[in-house]
């Protein structure tokens, strides 16, 4: 398993240390989002790393993990009144 040691900042904004873990597998869905001006969006986060926080767990006693995700939007559809004229 890839760790390496990394500074990064918590819910608080404070600086923290934690364990960057390798991503072995990710399975995405994309979500739809209408917005009121008609446009019709297709988004999917992607995890890239998944950093473990030092010394911190949760209730349960499970370890607390800041994930960093890349998003992927593509529009699905527009109002012809938003869209450039293409020649």
């Amino acid at each position: 398993m890839k760790q390496r040691r990394v500074k990064i900042l918590d819910q608080n904004g404070n600086q923290v240390e934690g364990t960057a873990v390798e991503v072995d597998e990710s399975i995405e869905r994309f979500s739809k989002v209408s917005l009121c001006d008609g446009t019709v969006l297709r988004i999917k986060p992607v995890a890239t790393e998944a950093v473990r926080l030092s010394g911190q767990w949760d209730q349960d006693g499970h370890p607390i993990y800041v994930v960093r995700t890349a998003n992927i939007v593509s529009v699905v559809e527009s109002p012809d009144e938003l869209k450039q004229k293409v020649n």
